[in-house]
């Protein structure tokens, strides 16, 4: 597993190694903990050197005029913007390691990781695999994110392969069709599995959020925030200028003036 060889690859920011070698090497109490729970009490993270060698490292074993033609398309609309600009009008596979290293290293967290993941599931994969993705929201704005999910669903199809996905992002759910949406949820020490009540893709954020994250006005702090400012201040316009450019979002604005109707009809 740590040479990226075998039925089974990971990739990722953790150092599995060094976290077996600990357990491996350390206290009983530490491989206990591990045996009974499936967790640690401290993860190890690779160095960004070492994630930069392991990106040169897959990206030179991407060899198959095929998965080339698929890396160079997807990577030049993913890393748009970014240092490997420039390499990826040649294609990044014809260009010396230490100069496409260096450009990995001069590029944001988030580029870094999408460059990662792409480069790496395009050299591993093979016909039928199964990836497992854990949260790739991490270190990931909004719109590289969803970029990301569309390159690896194009990774998935050119292989005929799968994935699942465990996220906490709207935005991928959004990406994916409701019939391969199902929401975990726990009680206690029981964990249950259900399935979404209308289509998610293509959906809007704000009512994937509610309906599948379960986040509503009871679970938001700034309805709380918004009842605090209506009671202690009578104006409206006085609240608005605490927000920027003196005017508050749309929602905000919907929320304080209806509560501020309230208050007046139960006065009366």
């Amino acid at each position: 597993m740590s040479s990226g060889t075998g039925r089974f690859s990971y990739i990722g920011l953790r150092d599995l190694k060094a976290e077996g070698s600990r357990i491996a090497r350390g206290a009983e109490s530490e491989a206990n903990q591990f045996g009974d729970t499936d967790r640690l009490g401290a993860t190890r993270l690779k160095s960004i050197d070492k994630i930069a060698d392991e990106f040169v490292l897959y990206l030179s074993q991407i060899t198959d005029p095929t998965k080339i033609a698929l890396l160079d398309s997807l990577l030049a609309n993913l890393l748009e913007g970014s240092a490997f600009e420039d390499l990826l009008e040649a294609g990044l596979t014809r260009w010396e390691n230490d100069f496409v290293r260096q450009s990995f290293l001069l590029c944001s967290t988030g580029h870094k990781i999408a460059a990662l993941v792409v480069t790496s599931l395009i050299a591993v994969s093979v016909p039928s695999s199964l990836v497992l993705f854990d949260e790739p929201e991490t270190h990931l704005h909004p719109p590289l994110l969803a970029a990301l999910m569309h390159a690896v669903r194009a990774i998935l199809v050119n292989h005929n392969s799968f994935c699942i996905v465990a996220t906490h992002s709207p935005v991928v759910v959004q990406e994916t069709l409701g019939e391969d949406v199902k929401v975990i949820k726990r009680h206690g020490s029981y964990c249950f599995v259900e399935g979404v009540s209308s289509e998610t893709f293509g959906e809007n954020i704000g009512l994937i959020t509610s309906e599948v994250f379960g986040l509503n006005p009871e679970a938001t702090d700034y309805h709380r925030v918004l009842d605090k400012l209506v009671d202690r201040i009578d104006d409206q316009k006085d609240i608005e200028e605490f927000f920027l450019q003196g005017q508050m979002s749309h929602q905000a604005r919907s929320y304080s003036m209806s509560r501020r109707l309230f208050l007046k009809r139960t006065k009366k």
